[in-house]
């Protein structure tokens, strides 16, 4: 059984297993590993990297994509397994590379030729339960003093000038709005952050409660 969970992608192991509802016990759980260890373009350098991730072309960023896919697919096996991002995630993570060129088809048009793309590689697996973490506008301002503070923090955030950050911040809305296309064609639970921790893991539990007992 597999459960992805999108947008906890930045939290520890022990995290991920304690938002998990209670009907496995952590010796049952396997969360699977980044999809970095599988993908050796995104363990280089920050910049090397980054720039890798933007200026590549769209055919070989979805050939590394489906081929770590399968990689950690097939390396990963338990009784209940949390994916922190899946297989739709990361179509939506192509097609929003792929919005950056000034020239590309419609979000259906991209939508369906990356499907066929990932189906012919191989990579057809299906979670059980699909979640999406949101923060809604008004959370993002209360947070934002915090989340621009914490960034500031990272290592590699002097690295980069102010026109990769301008292509960044393209990118992150061009990714908004493929994974809000994505969720609206797949079966998958929003979950809206916009309070404590403890009331997110809450519905979180609930909402995942419920996906696996349908």
């Amino acid at each position: 059984m597999r459960i992805n969970i999108n947008g906890i992608d930045t939290v520890g192991k022990s995290t991920q297993i304690m938002l998990l509802p209670l009907l496995y016990p952590a010796d049952r759980i396997v969360v699977a590993p980044s999809l970095k260890q599988y993908i050796p373009e995104f363990s280089k350098p920050a910049r090397e990297s980054f720039h890798w991730w933007m200026d590549s072309p769209v055919d070989e960023f979805v050939g590394c994509i489906v081929t770590g896919l399968a990689k950690r697919e097939a390396e990963t096996k338990g009784e209940l397994i949390v994916v922190d991002r899946g297989t739709e995630m990361f179509k939506a993570v192509c097609v929003a590379k792929w919005m950056l060129q000034s020239n590309h088809p419609t979000l259906p048009e991209m939508f369906e030729e990356i499907s066929a793309r990932f189906t012919s590689s191989g990579i057809t697996m299906g979670d059980d339960a699909q979640v999406l973490l949101v923060r809604n506008e008004e959370y993002d301002q209360r947070t934002l003093k915090l989340r621009s503070l914490l960034n500031s923090t990272r290592l590699e955030v002097g690295n980069f000038t102010d026109e990769e950050n301008l292509k960044y911040a393209i990118y992150q809305i061009c990714l908004k709005e493929a994974i809000a296309y994505m969720a609206q064609q797949t079966d998958m639970s929003l979950v809206v952050v916009d309070s404590s921790i403890l009331n997110v893991q809450n519905r979180l539990r609930t909402t995942i409660n419920r996906q696996l007992k349908e």
